[in-house]
């Protein structure tokens, strides 16, 4: 089979792998509005479709042991490409809402679906509302649900060259007081390279790094916190 061949093929697997998830979570919202439903329910679909978008590439987690499994966490990692959300959803074994950029969600029904299970909103280009992300996270966390955030807020370029740190890490950090998980994601940006429709194969990995807790972080000024979280991920990618 030709290299191109299996990018199509792999490119329509997950596509209606996500067609399929798209349809299912419709109904379960609907349901939802019928029967109070918990909000486990719709991200336990979510890990089916992050398991079976994956399902034929190499995926290996190291560090699961790290996850704390009885207190909230503000989750970070790098950021290569497509795949990580996926992949980060496939990876952790807990529920957890995700940092998304705000384009996501005026994709029609799509957008409606991240917003049902509690995405929150990021818009990059207003820092005043960027801030209110902020503040939404805070919540998320004290309703015992951790959050998920990519701190560079896009992709970078080169996968084993951070991009400098926004400060809505450090403001979300610093007013939750939450532990820190840091995870670090290689690979994906092999799956679907930059500005392509081609999927390809590819050996994902990623690291989940000992909780950081604000003990060891409360006291530090912005520029040395964000330097230091950026330069825990990026001593694992060289």
């Amino acid at each position: 089979m030709s290299v191109n061949m299996l990018s199509v093929l792999l490119l329509i697997w997950i596509l209606g792998v996500t067609v399929l998830f798209t349809l299912f979570i419709s109904f379960i919202f609907l349901i939802e509005s019928l029967v109070r439903l918990s909000t486990p329910v719709p991200y336990a679909a979510m890990k089916l479709w992050a398991k079976y978008s994956l399902l034929f590439h190499k995926v290996e987690v190291i560090g699961k042991d790290y996850i704390l499994k009885n207190e909230p966490q503000i989750i970070y990692s790098n950021h290569q490409g497509n795949m990580d959300i996926l992949l980060a959803t496939h990876a952790l074994d807990i529920h957890f809402a995700w940092f998304a950029k705000q384009s996501l969600f005026r994709i029609p029904i799509f957008g409606w679906l991240i917003k049902k299970m509690g995405f929150i909103p990021v818009y990059r280009e207003d820092p005043k509302k960027a801030f209110q992300a902020v503040s939404e996270g805070i919540n998320k966390l004290k309703k015992n649900i951790s959050v998920y955030i990519f701190p560079e807020g896009t992709w970078s370029n080169n996968p084993k060259q951070l991009l400098p740190f926004k400060q809505g890490f450090y403001a979300l950090a610093i007013k939750s007081k939450a532990p820190i998980l840091p995870v670090t994601i290689l690979g994906s940006h092999e799956v679907n390279p930059p500005d392509t429709f081609k999927i390809c194969l590819a050996k994902l990995k990623v690291i989940i790094h000992p909780p950081i807790y604000s003990n060891d972080y409360i006291d530090q000024e912005k520029e040395v916190f964000l330097d230091s979280m950026k330069g825990l991920i990026e001593r694992t990618i060289q």
